[in-house]
This record gives C-alpha cells, sequence and structure tokens, in this order.
C-alpha cells in the first residue's frame, strides 16, 4: 500500500502521484505539504490534517471517516463527489476546492457530511442543494446566500450560525436546535419544522401561537 513520501524538514512531497481506491488509516500530517497528487476511490480513516497544504491536487470519489481538518489549506486543487463522516473541520474553507463555470453559485464539493462539526467555517454562496448533514455540528457558521433547498439538518446543533437570503425550501430541521433563520429573507416553501420550532421562529416576526 502507497503512503505518502515524506522528507526533512516538515514537508510532504507526494509529486506526480495517483492513489486509485487506496486506504489510508491513522495518518497524521502537520505542517506538511502534498504536491500534484490525485486521489480516486479513496478512503481516509482516522487521519489528521493540520496546516496541511494540498497544492495542484484532485479529489474524487473520496471517503473521509472521522478524519480532523484544521487549517488546512488547498492551492488550485478541486474536489468532487467526496463523503464526510463523523469528521472535524477548523478553520476550513470549501471555495478554494471548487470551480464555478460560469454558475452564480458555486457547488459544494460533497453532498454527504453526516455527524460532523463544523467550527469556523463559511458556506456564503454555495448551491448546497440535497446535502445530508444529519446530526452534524456548525459553530460560527455562515450560510447566506446559499441555497440548500432539500438538505437535511435534521438533529443537527448550531452556534453563532446564520441563515440569510437563502433557499431552504423543502429542508428537514426536524430535532435540530440553535439555528438563526431570517424569515423576512429566506424561501421557506415545504421545509419542515417541529410545532416548537415554528412557534419560536414567528415570535420572532411577533407572531405568538396559542
Amino acid at each position: 500500500m502507497n503512503y505518502f513520501v515524506v522528507y526533512r524538514g516538515g514537508v510532504c512531497y507526494d509529486k506526480n502521484m495517483e492513489y486509485i481506491d487506496k486506504t489510508f488509516e491513522n495518518k497524521s500530517m502537520h505542517e506538511k505539504r502534498v504536491r500534484e497528487a490525485e486521489f480516486t476511490d479513496c478512503i481516509f480513516k482516522n487521519c489528521k490534517f493540520e496546516d496541511t497544504e494540498f497544492v495542484a491536487c484532485r479529489f474524487e470519489g473520496i471517503t473521509f471517516l472521522s478524519c480532523r481538518f484544521v487549517n488546512v489549506k488547498f492551492r488550485h486543487s478541486l474536489m468532487f463527489s467526496a463523503a464526510f463522516e463523523n469528521c472535524a473541520f477548523v478553520n476550513f474553507s470549501f471555495a478554494s476546492l471548487v470551480k464555478c463555470y460560469g454558475q452564480v453559485n458555486p457547488s459544494l464539493p460533497f453532498t454527504r457530511a453526516e455527524g460532523c462539526t463544523f467550527k469556523y467555517v463559511p458556506f456564503v454562496g454555495f448551491d448546497m442543494k440535497k446535502t445530508n448533514f444529519r446530526k452534524s455540528n456548525f459553530i460560527g457558521c455562515d450560510f447566506n446566500n446559499s441555497n440548500v433547498k432539500n438538505s437535511d439538518f435534521s438533529d443537527c446543533t448550531f452556534a453563532d450560525a446564520s441563515f440569510s437570503a437563502c433557499n431552504l425550501e423543502g429542508c428537514n430541521f426536524e430535532n435540530a436546535a440553535g439555528f438563526d433563520i431570517d424569515l423576512n429573507s429566506c424561501k421557506l416553501k415545504n421545509a419542515q419544522f417541529s410545532y416548537a420550532q415554528a412557534a419560536r421562529m414567528l415570535l420572532s416576526l411577533g407572531i405568538r401561537l396559542i
């Protein structure tokens, strides 16, 4: 099984390497750099990426299980069709992993991030339709001007996270807590909330259910 080639000085150069259907488990990459590597249908399990830099890399069909990303940087890199489960992201941005190709809103490079923790991760302006965020935690995250139509936020917890000018049509917020939705600017047709959630939201407009 191939693993990253590590050199002295805390830098990891894995130049012009291609990994297909490989599993990387219990790997720790601190202050390392990966250049011009391609990962296809690979699995990363219990891996830690801290102050890691990926340069001119490509990720497609990747599954990340119980991984941690802290201050990770992507430069001239792309990610497609990824899935995350029980992962943690701190000071992380997906913006450098996508290309708009003329789209008004760039699409997230994944459709499943279940049981994850997002801390200070911006989702501003993203197209996030039909994304599964079940049982995830969002801390200090901004969803403003994003399209999350038909996404699943059930059993999620929000802290200092806001939705403004968003398309939330068909979203599921069952058993979610702490979310802040601007009812005047968001689209909410067919969105699912509990009675208690709906009552709290309407109270912000001065409407009391009895």
